[in-house]
């Protein structure tokens, strides 16, 4: 979504596009990138990406900045950041490498902010859900917007209940920032958090016939451009569960004896 109102979709065909002040938009096989323009410093003008259900897309921000965003997500960003910070606004999932420049990098969701100078980390920022930030490497502060705060270590995680209250954790990173390079990794996830998961990117709606299948916990991993069929047979050899697939929707209940 451009500063000017005009709405692009994007997809197999490589597109190049003016913006304000001379500022290139390109994007080819999958990649969307910016350059700075030529006639001066852009001031206040924001792009906006929108990732569909079963979708994703990289992207270079104008500070060379590396970003990776998940499927039912949005990022809104300025064209050219200006001198003094650099911030973007998230809803979904997103993966940052930050570009390390001298300037601060802020990341604005629905609960909270993200600061951080050059790292690499996940956030995911669902609407409803607990807001989880992962760091892999560097530093980051993560403070809510309630004023909480916490300053995260490469394999720490903080978290944002619903409740408000703020906790931070050692976690495997892969489990939270893995679907960037093709894997999906849970462990111990429940099984409603994992239908969650894999529905948004295969764009299948999952009903569950018997409630208390929810709460079954598994521990695997799957890739991430395999058919969802793949986890199904998995998870009906290993439980005693059936899966039926009408049209985009997935049914699963306990097999009968």
């Amino acid at each position: 979504k451009l500063a000017d109102g005009r709405t692009v979709e994007i997809g197999k065909q490589s597109l190049e596009l003016k913006e304000a002040k001379g500022s290139v938009v390109k994007y080819e096989n999958g990649r969307l990138s910016y350059s700075s323009g030529k006639e001066g410093v852009i001031k206040d003008v924001y792009n906006e990406l929108i990732v569909p259900t079963a979708g994703e897309c990289y992207i270079t921000l104008e500070d060379h900045t590396k970003v990776w965003i998940n499927a039912e997500s949005k990022i809104k960003y300025p064209v050219q950041f200006t001198a003094g910070e650099r911030k973007v606004y998230l809803e979904g999932e997103a993966y940052f490498d930050v570009a390390e420049d001298g300037r601060p990098f802020q990341v604005i969701t629905s609960q909270g902010e993200v600061t951080v100078l050059g790292t690499a980390f996940g956030i995911s920022s669902y609407m409803d859900k607990a807001e989880y930030t992962t760091l892999v490497r560097g530093c980051v502060r993560y403070t809510s917007h309630t004023k909480k705060s916490v300053i995260l270590s490469p394999g720490e995680q903080a978290i944002l209940e619903r409740s408000g209250e703020l906790i931070s954790r050692k976690v495997e990173v892969e489990e939270y920032v893995g679907w960037k390079d093709g894997v999906f990794v849970f462990r111990d996830k429940p099984l409603e958090e994992i239908m969650e998961t894999l529905s948004r990117w295969y764009g299948s709606e999952v009903v569950f016939r018997n409630e208390e299948m929810k709460q079954l916990k598994y521990t695997g991993s799957l890739e991430r451009y395999d058919s969802i069929n793949t986890f199904l047979q998995v998870l009906e050899r290993l439980q005693d569960i059936h899966y039926e697939i009408d049209n985009n929707k997935i049914l699963l209940s306990r097999k009968s004896s």
